[in-house]
């Protein structure tokens, strides 16, 4: 972003935002050398990384219990490194989103509606503290065994034969210097892409919850006329009344516009991985439940059992406040229509009703996150897709 532009992104809502984003080499303008090697060695460590779990999935030999596990780190990164690669290819579309965002700041800098961007602005603050600390966590959690076993290896506690990796790869297991060089470069793959799925995950969360406080900016407009019906219906002079009455509806409708407009924005960008994140996310479940299973089961260690559990919690709260910010944008969509028919519609103007009429017929096309307008999401497709991973679960359990 410009200078001009991080007046406002650059406050204290948007501060992890915008350190994040460059960490992954995106939120400058300004493109030079450095930045290009960056950004061409994050991509090569993820192509490193994606290219080595698909070899590791052709060498197993049926094992559920380890086709799981390394499935659990393979759509962990191809999901992130498809929304990295979306955000790279994209990415004219997302800096015109951070832009119409510090416009709406600017333009509301001066009034009441800026106390609805801030509340939103300041619950997606918090979503991305938590979002950082939790999944810094589990990059703990998936390094520490790894790296206790190699602190012990060095101190003789351990012999070479008990060392083991983050993530299976017998390759780096036939030497030490192989061992060494996959333990450098798996701790390397999982720090960036937990930075690059941190610096996307809330910055979803950050553009849907602006969009709901723009919804929640209409109503308030909507319902600010009405509050003191005694200064807007019963003033002196009933051409100023009619001026200020078309002014008023005038406005909504440019304002209302514009929010759609960003919504479609928000769409553009995030459709062209919505099919694959839909895809992540139901065999995801399917492994949440085959987890649950083992640890139903007492056949599961106090360690391992910890590990999955902290796995199944979070990846099913990442994927269920995916689909309720789906809901969320929709319901605020729905607010709208709803406020407006609400509206004291034959106490306003001919003219004023007409216009009311047109932004009810456009409110009833509800805005929503969506792939090519079939796959809305939303809590309705969260409970379909726990309901049928639940059933392929059971039975690929049963397999065993």
């Amino acid at each position: 972003m410009s200078s001009k532009g991080e007046d406002y992104l650059d406050n204290e809502y948007y501060t992890y935002n915008r350190w994040l984003f460059r960490l992954i080499g995106f939120w400058e303008d300004k493109t030079s050398s450095k930045k290009l090697i960056y950004v061409c060695f994050l991509n090569f460590i993820i192509i490193i990384a994606v290219l080595e779990q698909i070899y590791v999935i052709f060498l197993l030999k049926g094992e559920l219990n380890a086709i799981a596990k390394l499935l659990e780190t393979t759509l962990i990164t191809l999901c992130f490194g498809s929304c990295y690669y979306n955000l790279l290819s994209n990415g004219a579309i997302m800096k015109k989103i951070l832009r119409r965002i510090d416009s709406d700041w600017k333009k509301l800098a001066d009034k009441q509606e800026l106390l609805i961007l801030k509340e939103y602005a300041n619950i997606s603050r918090m979503c991305t503290i938590g979002n950082i600390i939790s999944f810094y966590l589990y990059i703990g959690f998936l390094i520490f065994p790894s790296f206790q076993r190699f602190i012990q290896y060095i101190f003789g506690v351990v012999s070479y034969n008990e060392l083991i990796l983050p993530v299976r790869f017998d390759h780096f297991m036939k030497n030490r210097v192989g061992y060494y060089l996959g333990l450098c470069i798996q701790y390397t793959v999982i720090i960036i892409l937990c930075t690059v799925a941190i610096a996307n995950y809330t910055m979803f969360i950050a553009v849907i919850l602006h969009a709901c406080a723009l919804f929640n900016v209409v109503v308030w407009r909507i319902n600010g006329r009405f509050k003191d019906n005694r200064n807007n219906f019963y003033g002196k002079n009933k051409n100023d009344k009619l001026l200020n009455e078309n002014e008023w509806i005038v406005d909504i409708v440019k304002f209302y516009e514009s929010v759609i407009e960003f919504v479609d924005l928000i769409k553009l960008f995030y459709e062209a991985t919505n099919l694959f994140e839909v895809s992540f996310a139901l065999v995801i479940f399917m492994i949440d439940y085959f987890y649950l299973f083992q640890l139903f089961s007492a056949n599961v260690n106090k360690n391992e059992g910890l590990t999955k559990l902290l796995y199944i919690i979070g990846s099913m709260s990442v994927i269920f406040a995916y689909f309720h910010l789906g809901q969320k944008l929709i319901d605020q969509s729905n607010y709208v229509f709803l406020t407006l028919c609400q509206i004291p519609f034959y106490s306003l103007s001919l003219k004023t009703q007409k216009l009311i009429l047109f932004l009810i017929m456009r409110s009833t096309m509800v805005c929503n996150l969506s792939w090519k307008g079939t796959i809305v999401f939303s809590h309705n497709l969260f409970t379909v897709f726990i309901q049928k991973s639940l059933s392929f679960a059971m039975v690929f359990y049963n397999l065993q």
